[in-house]
């Protein structure tokens, strides 16, 4: 009779408990509005990607309360302001890591660019130190691909990835 009680008790009180607990959430993946989707993108004789590139950028170069990172899409092309709306203003600081990253002055990932990156706390003002464009107030919009460096970038839309535009 007391194992019966016992076994009742018991199937009250996990399925309560069980509730109570609640789900942990998930990871959280924020990423800005995608503008562009690729296609036939990755060179057939290599596997596809299958991790997100990480894009890291602060606005005061030297205040890590202003940094930040997200987890970007292989290829797809978000708008800075859309990931952190007072990037376009002031962008001292960019990183990519799990592959390598280009900047373009215009939204939509048109009009100059920056040569595409790779590592952590890279000075904006040093990526293309010859260009016209300020890169760390006239960020537009940023397309990260995965890969090494020496991968074939990931997208038409630059002719030479590994050069600044004039």
């Amino acid at each position: 009779m007391k194992t019966f009680s016992i076994i009742s008790l018991f199937s009250l009180v996990i399925p309560t408990l069980a509730l109570s607990i609640g789900v942990p959430p998930g990871p959280r993946h924020v990423q800005g509005q995608v503008v562009e989707v690729l296609n036939k993108d990755w060179p057939p004789e290599e596997p596809p990607p299958v991790n997100d590139i990480v894009f890291s950028w602060c606005r005061d170069y030297n205040m890590s309360s202003t940094c930040f990172s997200r987890a970007l899409k292989h290829g797809w092309c978000y708008d800075l302001p859309l990931l952190d709306s007072a990037v376009r203003d002031q962008l001292e600081d960019v990183g990519a890591s799990g592959g390598q990253c280009m900047l373009y002055n215009g939204f939509d990932c048109k009009g100059p660019h920056t040569a595409r990156f790779v590592g952590e706390h890279l000075w904006t003002k040093y990526l293309c130190p010859k260009s016209k464009v300020k890169w760390h107030r006239k960020s537009g919009s940023v397309r990260c691909c995965a890969g090494t460096p020496t991968t074939q970038w990931c997208n038409g839309d630059a002719r030479k990835p590994d050069l600044c535009s004039k």
